[in-house]
């Protein structure tokens, strides 16, 4: 179809994707309870090795990555980099520091 073959093509043009989508700063309930946390990825196809995806969600920014495990081979110091470089912006912005989970 079109569509596949439209996705195969961009596929072999890529090697990461960023996305962001940007959250709600009142709360979504579900099940009849608030939702406090999301947790997120970027589903890879194709030759993308990389993904990170940011959501904000009430004052909250969350990031998550994926990794081809042949192209990253350190994916917790890819995460620890990440925290790191956020803890400088929020330094700078007088923001709150991360937390790695």
């Amino acid at each position: 179809t079109m569509d596949m073959m439209v996705l195969k093509l961009f596929c072999q043009k890529l090697s990461m994707v960023v996305t962001n989508v940007n959250g709600r700063d009142k709360p979504i309930r579900f099940a009849g309870s608030d939702v406090t946390d999301f947790y997120l990825w970027v589903a890879s196809t194709g030759g993308i090795g990389v993904g990170v995806a940011l959501m904000s969600y009430m004052g909250k920014l969350s990031i998550g990555l994926s990794a081809d495990r042949n192209l990253i081979t350190d994916m917790p110091k890819l995460r620890e980099c990440f925290v790191q470089e956020w803890d400088t912006i929020s330094r700078e912005l007088g923001a709150k520091k991360a937390s790695s989970r």
